[in-house]
């Protein structure tokens, strides 16, 4: 059983949506995975290149890892703090129970299949806090009309000691950056870098795994497939 708010729930979806996340097909997508142990609720959501992550508090007597699609989460999302109960009720199936205005409500959700074994992308490695420009300067590549919609990618450009974000389209939008690695790193171009619950002031900290660019704000961590050959 997982148990949240619906407070809470109407801010994961300033992140877990499909538009935020690129998601730009219609029909089933792989689900949410919602893990509750002593207090602490872990939100995942994996795509083909990309994961996300969001580490919360949650009711004590939460337990458990519990799917749910993509999508749901508008259907009890809300302004308050009234508890949002998650229960596992069969395969592909999970059940979400709340109240709105005193008045209960359930509703029955069919979830995609998952491999709950499947290991989320490793955290072990070493952060190091930067600039939070960088992440206003990859948020400028994906706004409306940027250089950067000329291609698919954008760039992490080693120089001289630190690094420049150059978008798709080969314009440099902002320099400067001292990242903890040398070398240039190509990611893919995403919405989710303007998400609005990832620009609150919080420290932004980064990693660089072998495959992977991660980036840590608040609550929220993203991590990024690094591209080989995007000349």
């Amino acid at each position: 059983m997982i148990l949240l708010t619906r407070r809470q729930a109407r801010g994961l979806r300033g992140v877990l949506r499909r538009p935020v996340l690129g998601i730009t097909h219609a029909g089933p997508v792989l689900p949410l995975v919602l893990l509750a142990e002593n207090g602490r609720l872990q939100v995942q959501y994996r795509q083909d290149t990309s994961a996300v992550e969001c580490r919360t508090r949650c009711d004590p007597r939460a337990a458990g890892i519990v799917p749910l699609p993509l999508d749901a989460l508008i259907e009890f999302a809300g302004p308050d703090d009234t508890a949002v109960r998650l229960e596992d009720a069969g395969p592909g199936c999970t059940v979400a129970r709340w109240e709105v205005g005193g008045v209960p409500q359930a509703r029955v959700f069919e979830t995609p299949s998952f491999d709950p074994a499947e290991p989320f992308p490793d955290l072990s490695t070493i952060w190091a806090e930067v600039d939070r420009a960088l992440l206003d300067a990859l948020a400028l590549d994906c706004a409306p009309g940027a250089d950067g919609a000329a291609g698919k990618f954008v760039l992490l450009k080693g120089r001289g000691g630190g690094h420049t974000v150059v978008a798709g389209g080969g314009h440099s939008l902002r320099g400067g950056f001292v990242l903890p690695w040398a070398g240039d790193v190509w990611l893919r171009r995403s919405p989710v870098f303007a998400a609005r619950p990832l620009h609150r002031g919080q420290p932004l900290r980064v990693a660089r795994t072998e495959t992977r660019f991660v980036l840590r704000v608040g609550a929220w961590t993203l991590f990024l497939e690094v591209v080989p050959g995007c000349l």
